[in-house]
């Protein structure tokens, strides 16, 4: 909820978002998340704030891109499980032991590390989703088995998707590894649990992290309303700024087509950037 003397502020902030040069759907979702939420409205004070005093654009591109691909732009339902069973998914978050390495002839193809740091499609396959001995067994498992794999499988297919093309990944970054690397200590024994506990935690905020919220998938209605803004602007610094504000963009091309809700995703570029090209 928004505060009283918070929601004062919004009719003033409401008209500075109409003053900027942002196509009119923008506007209305800008508005109106910053009637429900005194976060976003600092967000979106802030980025008015910089392009009022530097006349940068970036400003605008992060206020469409907060807009149209995150704000009303929900997340995909496998996501949305995801978020739901992160601790009972990150039980069986597929891991390699570093020392395993010692044991292969040709680590570059053989470890599931290098295959991902390669992004080579046998890391997919060579998948295994088995409960670990860092387990947490304080978690019920609530998920059928069948449902568990298909969510940590349409998890690691967005992931490899990212992986392999950075240019569709924020601040075009290259990924890392989505699995557990258990290391070494400099003994050679395996790390205490404690800390290979803390590994799994992190993992799976990192992945969770790069999916849902630096990299989201674009829903199929935001998707044709980018593109009829960019089509239909009748400036070419309008059209330009949009076209920037979607350089990452990438949809599921399978969305809505699955009644049983276990179909496995499919993902690719935008026609925003098909056209663009």
């Amino acid at each position: 909820m928004v505060s009283r003397n918070f929601q004062e502020l919004i009719p003033a902030l409401s008209r500075s978002i109409r003053l900027l040069p942002l196509h009119l759907e923008t506007q209305k979702v800008l508005e109106a998340h910053c009637r429900d939420s005194s976060f976003k409205s600092l967000l979106v004070a802030q980025s008015i704030t910089e392009f009022e005093r530097l006349s940068d654009h970036k400003s605008l591109e992060l206020l469409i891109y907060r807009a149209h691909f995150l704000w009303d732009n929900p997340l995909p339902p496998y996501l949305k499980r995801f978020q739901l069973h992160h601790r009972e998914l990150r039980n069986y978050w597929p891991y390699e032991y570093q020392r395993s390495l010692l044991d292969m002839s040709n680590p570059r193809k053989e470890s599931l590390s290098y295959l991902w740091k390669d992004c080579n499609v046998l890391a997919l396959s060579r998948l295994r989703f088995e409960k670990h001995r860092w387990a947490d067994d304080d978690v019920i498992d609530r998920l059928p088995q069948e449902q568990g794999v298909w969510l940590l499988q349409s998890i690691f297919l967005q992931y490899f998707f990212l992986k392999s093309d950075p240019r569709l990944c924020y601040n075009n970054r290259k990924l890392p590894v989505p699995i557990v690397e258990i290391p070494l200590r400099p003994m050679g024994n395996d790390a205490a649990d404690c800390r290979i506990r803390n590994l799994f935690r992190r993992k799976t905020a990192v992945v969770w992290n790069a999916l849902a919220w630096e990299n989201r998938p674009l829903l199929a209605r935001n998707e044709k309303l980018l593109g009829d803004i960019i089509a239909k602007s009748e400036t070419r610094s309008m059209k330009r700024l949009y076209r920037r504000a979607s350089r990452r963009a990438y949809v599921i091309k399978n969305e809505g087509k699955d009644p049983s809700g276990l179909q496995m995703p499919e993902f690719g570029p935008s026609e925003i950037l098909l056209r663009s090209i």
